[in-house]
């Protein structure tokens, strides 16, 4: 994942999930999926270690 900060990350995830809502294809919806677990895993890695 590139270098974001945090807002942006926050951001993007909000986007995706209310995408995803709204995805009936089953590959966009993978896909989605992936990209929400990858933002997901960053924001709580800089909660855990306070960046």
């Amino acid at each position: 994942m590139s270098e974001k900060d945090y807002l942006e990350l926050m951001r993007d995830l909000a986007a995706f999930r209310r995408t995803r809502v709204a995805t009936t294809d089953p590959a966009s919806g993978h896909r989605l999926d992936h990209a929400i677990e990858e933002h997901d895993a960053e924001i709580r890695r800089r909660d855990r270690h306070g960046r």
